[in-house]
């Protein structure tokens, strides 16, 4: 989790610091790979939409910002595209991983794909 929150996702960003101080966060930015189709899919457990909610609240475990790549300094923003972005409403975090409409939002990105090929 620690890993995450901070955005560690190289040994190097993490090897030899303390991973729990904030100040401790990696200098080098990793951005989503260049030739590779990405997609974010963000829960929120809130039924309605309500920007306060989705920042603070999200799927219970990571907020709907966070989720989407989004990030307060535009260099650690991730960048998805917006038709690539989806955000399910009443749901939590664990129920994302067998939510209905998550298959199909994932039906829909393969079926694009297939097209596309």
């Amino acid at each position: 989790m620690t890993d995450l929150r901070y955005g560690f996702v190289r040994s190097e960003d993490w090897h030899g610091k303390d991973a729990h101080a904030l100040s401790e966060a990696p200098l080098n930015v990793l951005a989503l790979p260049d030739g590779v189709d990405a997609y974010a899919i963000a829960g929120t457990i809130r039924k309605e939409a309500g920007k306060f909610d989705e920042l603070i609240v999200g799927d219970g475990l990571v907020n709907v910002a966070s989720a989407l790549g989004h990030h307060k300094l535009k260099e650690k923003t991730l960048g998805f595209a917006g038709d690539r972005q989806w955000i399910l409403r009443g749901v939590n975090h664990m129920a994302l991983l067998n939510h209905p409409e998550v298959l199909e939002v994932l039906k829909q990105i393969f079926s694009i794909q297939g097209a596309l090929r």
